[in-house]
C-alpha cells in the first residue's frame, strides 16, 4: 500500500478486507480500515457467516460495525 497498491483492489469479486473478513483475520481487517479502506456489507456479512465456528469472528464483526459496516446497504442476494 505504500507504494502506491489500490487498496479497494477485488479479486474474484472480493476486496482485500472481504478476503480477511472471511478468512478470520482480524488484525489485517483493522490495518486495512486505519489504512482507509471502505468497510463492506459484504466483509460484514460474510464474518457473520462464520461467527459460530470461532470467536475471532467476533472480534472482525466488532471492529467492522464500529467502522460503520451495516448489512442494510447490500444489493443482491447473499453470497452462498
Amino acid at each position: 500500500m505504500d507504494r502506491g497498491a489500490d487498496i479497494e483492489a477485488t479479486l474474484r469479486n472480493r476486496t482485500s478486507l472481504e478476503w480477511a473478513a472471511c478468512f478470520g483475520y482480524p488484525r489485517m481487517v483493522h490495518h486495512l480500515l486505519t489504512r482507509g479502506t471502505t468497510p463492506t456489507p459484504q466483509a460484514l456479512t460474510c464474518a457473520t457467516r462464520h461467527r459460530d465456528r470461532h470467536e475471532t469472528y467476533a472480534q472482525i464483526i466488532e471492529t467492522l460495525r464500529a467502522a460503520g459496516a451495516t448489512t442494510d446497504n447490500l444489493g443482491g442476494p447473499p453470497e452462498r
